[in-house]
């Protein structure tokens, strides 16, 4: 179609430069005339064609879909992988086959995901395949790790990031981890791998400040400091030295900036948030609790309601892309018939799952709304 429309224009346009002359003047305005028109034509289809949002919905759907397939396919062949290795009785010759067939679909999504990133669902479950990478270069990452005994870092907290990438990637969930959360590993232990060398001179409290930047909001990680706090409390001369060292705490945390998307535990506060309310506690100066959103109540299930925020998401409704920022506000501002509060764990759980019994209510109750929509606005 843009073919033809610009094949259209050019010959028009050759035909008027390549004509010997023109004998009535009278043309000139029409011939001008004629060439407008068939530039604002184009212009228009370019906008239809390129650049409307109706195409940028359907490149979304495109990709989404394919990388929801290729995920499907991946992990099915990384369960026969299991299978065959569990059973030892199909040979390495068929679990190299399924190995083989794994990574050829793990190039796959890796194509599609930084040629077509703008479209690509870093929030979807990754295949199990890149778990197992990313699990492979983080064991690698500690080991080396382990290795730096030199470090003038304390060991706890070292261990307190490597035990929280760990334990993420290990836990039978672990194939749940989205794209995003998997990388969010991987950052974080290969930054720590990279301050524990001795050469750097990093101290206990860079590498702190450094892994609370990236909101490492593991319960491991929160302990150690809540620790480290107490002891320094408890070596304290008096109330006000206490006193003082809870305010420079308070300071210093304040004025760093966490990315909420960075999360390792989306279902937990931000690190930030922990640890500053803890702080203010301390300090007998209780943190100024958050307004309670009032939450609406809806005559929907969890999975009932996740499935029609997933299909307002896929739809483009939303102008942003980040689901767990979706995910939080309507955990935060919904109930459902049965649960007064509504975990981001299980909505999000809910989002990503194929619940056929949850998708027959939907649509019934989506059909319900274009039946009405038909009658009323389209009788």
């Amino acid at each position: 179609m843009l073919r033809t429309e610009i094949n259209a224009l050019e010959e028009h346009i050759d035909a008027i430069l390549n004509s010997d002359r023109i004998d009535d003047a009278l043309a000139y305005p029409e011939l001008l005339a004629g060439v407008k028109a068939m530039c604002s034509s184009l212009k228009a289809l370019w906008i239809r064609e390129l650049l409307s949002n109706l195409r940028e919905l359907v490149l979304k759907r495109y990709v989404q879909y394919h990388q929801a397939v290729i995920i499907r396919l991946s992990d099915k062949a990384g369960l026969a992988l299991t299978r065959s290795a569990a059973s030892d009785l199909d040979g390495h010759a068929y679990q190299n086959l399924y190995t083989g067939i794994a990574a050829e679909l793990e190039d796959i999504i890796t194509f599609l995901r930084y040629r077509a990133y703008l479209y690509f669902d870093i929030d979807h479950p990754a295949t199990s395949y890149y778990i197992g990478l990313v699990r492979k270069r983080v064991n690698e990452i500690a080991q080396d790790i382990r290795n730096c005994a030199d470090t003038p870092i304390d060991q706890m907290l070292i261990g307190s990031a490597v035990l929280s990438v760990d334990e993420l990637l290990s836990k039978p969930s672990s194939g749940t981890l989205s794209y995003r959360r998997a990388d969010q590993c991987q950052r974080v232990i290969e930054m720590t791998s990279q301050l524990v060398m001795p050469e750097l001179g990093t101290d206990t409290n860079a590498l702190f400040r450094a892994l609370f930047r990236q909101n490492l909001n593991s319960l491991h990680f929160y302990n150690w400091y809540r620790t480290s706090i107490l002891s320094s409390l408890a070596a304290a001369g008096g109330q006000k030295e206490k006193g003082s060292i809870l305010r420079q705490q308070i300071d210093m945390l304040s004025a760093v900036y966490v990315d909420p998307d960075k999360a390792l535990y989306p279902e937990l506060a931000p690190i930030d948030k922990m640890a500053l309310s803890w702080l203010s506690e301390q300090a007998n100066a209780p943190a100024q609790p958050a307004p309670t959103a009032w939450q609406l109540p809806l005559n929907l299930s969890v999975p009932q309601f996740a499935m029609f925020i997933r299909i307002f998401y896929k739809a483009g409704c939303f102008p942003i892309e980040n689901v767990a920022m979706i995910t939080c506000f309507f955990t935060a501002h919904f109930r459902t018939k049965k649960r007064s509060h509504i975990s981001q764990k299980s909505f999000n759980h809910a989002f990503y799952d194929n619940d056929q019994s949850a998708a027959a209510i939907v649509r019934d109750l989506l059909q319900k709304m274009l039946n009405y929509l038909n009658k009323t606005y389209f009788p």
